[in-house]
């Protein structure tokens, strides 16, 4: 009995044998499903790394090549969150008879304090010879706009240069009082600090040279400033001018409506004697009620100093300037420290300047009188001229004609360029 026990005991009956039969089977297919399950990941591992190294190398030296372009947007130019006055000795705004700007004391920063910043994957190459380094300045009649969009200057197609596009303080009250000088701060900080962030970046600080360029109002602010700051952060060695006014003055501000015959030659002598022999018209207005738009605009220039004076600046019941008043000839004497004409010397830089025939805010007579300055500082070689005839204050840049003219003014702008800018490549 006990030799039938043991055997019961050691031998499976047929039910075990069958279930132990059935157990390898199921565990062969389970580790198979996982070795090929293993085998997938793996595989897909392997995939997404080499496929997108292969990518990333692709795409990296697609960017080294063509899209390596170094954007610094939105770059503040407050110190310890205020803008320097720069316009001062001794404590006092150096020309003490505009009266002290801000009382010599620094800005409060705000949110135009700032610019933009482009520089191509070419430029980052040389950061040890001679850069240009390019400025955008805004137009908007100095109470508005914004900066202008510089990616575009990175571009291959373009002379691929150092850009940046700055904003500054408006004189439209958002900020409180302010004044063109205020604006000469803004564009002091802003080159301060765009030297600055080059040198961060690796460039030699003494080997920039400034390019600017400005429309309308901007372009006022470039020659203006060029012409004040008597050591410039960075070498100003050539600016764009592109329709800027030169003088506010009612003396000097005529605004043509249209050019009536071709003139002779856009030279000063030749547009004085137009407008003297109405072969250019006037503005379809009463010439009146441009006097007051000047008055209004020599003001804010100044900082609205002469806002409590209107009435004796101005005769609204006749629509005419007061000339002989006392309020009036301290306006013009103050504000003339505002156009950049009173400030031409033989140190001038180079300008190249567009004006459209047909130009109703920033004629040509501008061109006129800064021609003439130029010619009177014995700079005359200095100074160069595309002529739109047919362009308006935006240079009719949108039409056939325009882009014809576009492609003269940039072919002379780069021309002034080999020829003002140092080269040691």
């Amino acid at each position: 009995m006990d030799d039938d026990l043991d055997y019961h005991l050691d031998e499976p009956n047929e039910d075990e044998i069958e279930i132990k039969k059935k157990i390898p089977k199921k565990l062969i297919i389970i580790i198979i499903g996982i070795v090929l399950l293993l085998l997938i990941v793996v595989a897909l591992i392997l995939y997404f790394l080499v496929f997108n190294k292969k990518d990333s190398n692709e795409n990296n030296n697609k960017k080294d090549e063509k899209t390596d372009i170094h954007f610094f947007y939105n770059i503040s130019t407050a110190t310890n969150g205020k803008i320097p006055n720069t316009f001062r000795e001794g404590g006092k705004n150096y020309k003490d008879s505009i009266g002290n700007i801000n009382d010599g004391e620094d800005y409060e920063a705000n949110d135009r304090n700032d610019f933009d910043l482009c520089i191509p994957a070419s430029i980052m190459k040389r950061k040890n010879k001679y850069n240009i380094v390019f400025l955008y300045i805004h137009g908007g009649a100095w109470i508005k706009g914004e900066k202008k969009d510089i990616s575009s200057a990175c571009s291959p197609k373009t002379l691929e240069i150092i850009s940046a596009s700055m904003s500054y303080t408006l004189l439209n009250s958002t900020y409180g009082e302010s004044s063109i000088f205020r604006i000469m701060d803004d564009v002091n900080a802003v080159i301060y600090k765009l030297k600055e962030k080059l040198k961060e970046e690796g460039f030699n600080e003494n080997k920039l040279e400034l390019f600017l360029q400005g429309d309308s109002a901007g372009a006022h602010i470039c020659l203006l400033y060029s012409n004040i700051i008597k050591e410039p952060i960075i070498p100003i060695k050539f600016i764009y001018n592109v329709v800027g006014p030169v003088s506010m003055s009612p003396f000097d501000f005529l605004i043509a409506k249209q050019e009536i015959g071709s003139l002779s030659n856009i030279e000063p002598e030749s547009i004085e004697n137009a407008w003297k022999h109405n072969t250019i018209m006037y503005l379809n207005l009463p010439y009146t009620i441009n006097h007051f738009y000047v008055i209004q605009f020599m003001n804010l220039l100044l900082g609205k100093k002469f806002d409590d004076n209107i009435n004796q600046l101005y005769d609204f019941i006749n629509d005419d300037i007061k000339f002989d008043s006392p309020d009036f000839k301290d306006l013009l004497e103050k504000v003339k420290y505002a156009f950049p004409i009173v400030y031409i010397n033989e140190k001038s830089p180079p300008v190249l300047c567009g004006y459209g025939g047909k130009d109703i805010i920033n004629g040509i007579k501008q061109y006129s009188l800064l021609k003439t300055a130029y010619v009177n500082a014995g700079i005359s070689d200095k100074i160069e001229l595309v002529y739109f005839r047919y362009g308006n204050h935006d240079l009719g840049i949108n039409t056939e004609y325009g882009q014809k003219k576009l492609l003269i003014a940039n072919q002379k702008r780069d021309e002034m360029i080999k020829k003002y800018f140092t080269h040691d490549d």
